[in-house]
């Protein structure tokens, strides 16, 4: 009903959808004042605050959030007779939310922002690839994408990160680790870290013909029932080998779809990757694909928890130490 009478995005998990579905139910708490993310929960705790402030991208992940108008689709909750009035406060800046013993505590913003703001610092060049149990890639733009499997996200006064995301991402290596696992065992072979394996089989020399990896063995957002598959086969190429490599190309293609799209979409092009997650951090071989799938050079993230660290940069930007824009290195 949403898509077909409002032409919106939402999928099942989302806070406000499953508001909608307690309005319904009769499961709404008595006397339930606000809607807000466990982390504005936490900032009130912290402050003392008696009502929560949210960050224009956590209000963007409860759905519902019209970005261009950054404001609440008001008209919806109301045709759905769920009361507007419990949507709280919602700021598109980082911006102070109280003290915590005398210790200024920013308005907490979403995890693949934080990241973001953590990896990049040259967003007019550089786009961010994560991968790990699933996958994503972030580029920083002063416009909107609506694109299939593409989401715009708000990133800060008026910029907004357009994203691609994998659903299996780095889990698909995963999967392929426990295929041949299972293999092992089924042959009675002594048991052996499959992942170290995998890497001596990259040593090998490639194929002539490679075979083709689609790696969607989750689906995708809008097309869950989508799934993988595995084309391309010969007499000459059909070995493990191949298989892990073809796996690997999958889940960069993957990404690199969604950047085309972003690519055409927006008019812009990127020359440079940053890389960070396990996924990446862990496997050269899957750095080494990226890099020659996307034709562009890949470093990886220089800090491990880029989203604490970009959680922090966003607390220094609210109280005037830093400027974001010189951050990430975004001049628009």
């Amino acid at each position: 009903q949403l898509a077909e009478r409002f032409r919106v995005k939402a999928y099942s998990g989302y806070g406000l959808i499953s508001h909608l579905y307690n309005v319904r139910e009769g499961l709404v708490p008595a006397g339930a004042a606000s809607v807000a993310t466990i982390m504005d929960c936490f900032g009130m705790a912290l402050t003392g605050a008696s009502a929560p402030a949210l960050h224009s991208s956590c209000a963007a992940s409860l759905g519902l959030y019209d970005l261009e108008a950054d404001g609440w689709r008001r008209e919806i909750l109301s045709a759905f007779g769920a009361d507007p009035g419990i949507l709280p406060r919602v700021t598109d800046r980082f911006e102070i939310l109280g003290t915590y013993r005398g210790i200024p505590v920013c308005v907490p913003i979403g995890d693949n922002q934080a990241s973001f703001l953590g990896s990049v610092r040259c967003a007019d060049e550089e786009i961010l690839v994560n991968m790990g149990t699933g996958g994503q890639i972030s580029l920083l733009s002063d416009r909107t994408l609506e694109a299939e499997e593409i989401e715009t996200r708000p990133f800060n006064e008026n910029t907004y990160l357009v994203v691609g995301s994998s659903l299996c991402g780095g889990r698909a290596y995963a999967v392929l680790a426990s295929f041949f696992a299972a293999c092992g065992k089924a042959f009675g072979a002594p048991a052996a870290d499959p992942y170290a394996v995998m890497a001596s089989l990259l040593e090998e020399e490639e194929a002539a013909e490679p075979l083709t990896v689609d790696t969607l063995f989750a689906g995708t957002r809008e097309h869950p029932e989508k799934r993988g598959s595995v084309s391309g086969i010969s007499s000459g190429n059909f070995t493990p080998a191949a298989l892990t490599r073809g796996v690997l190309e999958g889940m960069a293609r993957e990404l690199l779809t969604h950047y085309e799209t972003m690519r055409r979409g927006l008019g812009v092009s990127r020359s440079r990757i940053v890389a960070s997650g396990n996924g990446m951090r862990l496997n050269p071989a899957l750095r080494r694909v990226t890099e020659k799938r996307f034709g562009m050079s890949l470093t990886l993230s220089d800090r491990t928890e880029e989203a604490a660290c970009g959680a922090a940069l966003a607390g220094l930007s609210a109280i005037g130490l830093k400027s974001w824009k010189n951050t990430v290195g975004f001049s628009k």
